[in-house]
């Protein structure tokens, strides 16, 4: 029973999927595009909700940066406020570089990088793709095509064709004088083709996206990790100058 409620409830929403998106469920590969729609919109949601996707004037993905810990000047023999100074330097310098690196190395996915918020408490990372922006409008531009050519043909035509493609099918028709081609259908196929390697890239684009976010977030927790201790070396480096 459980299993059947299931398959129920896929059956729904593989529906929903198909009526959304104006797809032509009588033909084999919808099923595959209903798949990869999904995924596109469970990932393209998914980012934007976890990276507080779009908070700002500025569309980007923003992290939270907000200081963790604080040094004590007693720590180093001199005035809190002398500490707090070379604190603030090493926060900025640090961020700069790491902005400017991850800018450098993000394989063109952010245009730029900014501090932003209350008190410059989140780094924000400028992006700007449709595949964020606009998810469903972009997938309806992808399968246009395939719907154009898969509307007007009619299910005997769809019957007949799937069975020209299985091998015993075909020559039982080439036997009785039935093999015809099926010009419509095969121009769909072809457009449909070109959608779904369409939709695979971007796919393949949310995902290095997400890699990298979560790389960016990854490399936030281990500075504030670290902060401490490689501070205490900048700092006794700089006070040994003065």
């Amino acid at each position: 029973m459980i299993r059947e409620i299931k398959r129920f409830k896929e059956f729904i929403f593989e529906s929903v999927t198909a009526y959304e998106y104006e797809l032509d469920e009588r033909f084999p590969w919808t099923e595959k595009m209903e798949e990869m729609i999904d995924e596109i919109l469970f990932l393209s949601s998914g980012l934007k909700d976890d990276y507080r996707y779009g908070k700002r004037d500025t569309p980007g993905f923003e992290f939270n940066i907000k200081m963790r810990n604080w040094p004590d000047g007693s720590d180093f023999g001199v005035s809190d406020e002398t500490i707090n100074d070379l604190w603030w330097t090493y926060l900025s310098d640090n961020l700069e570089m790491a902005g400017n690196d991850i800018i450098e190395t993000s394989e063109e996915l952010f245009d730029d990088w900014f501090q932003t918020g209350r008190s410059g408490g989140w780094l924000l990372l400028q992006h700007d793709s449709r595949v964020i922006n606009e998810p469903e409008d972009l997938i309806r531009d992808i399968v246009d095509d395939v719907n154009t050519y898969t509307v007007d043909i009619s299910d005997e035509d769809i019957e007949l064709w799937k069975k020209m493609n299985s091998t015993k099918g075909n020559r039982i028709l080439q036997r009785l004088g039935q093999s015809q081609e099926f010009e419509d259908i095969e121009e769909a196929e072809l457009y449909a083709k070109d959608a779904l390697k369409d939709l695979e890239y971007e796919i393949d684009y949310l995902k290095k996206l997400k890699s990298k976010l979560e790389a960016v977030d990854s490399r936030i927790d281990n500075f504030w990790r670290d902060a401490q201790k490689y501070f205490s070396e900048y700092a006794r480096e700089e006070l040994s100058e003065d």
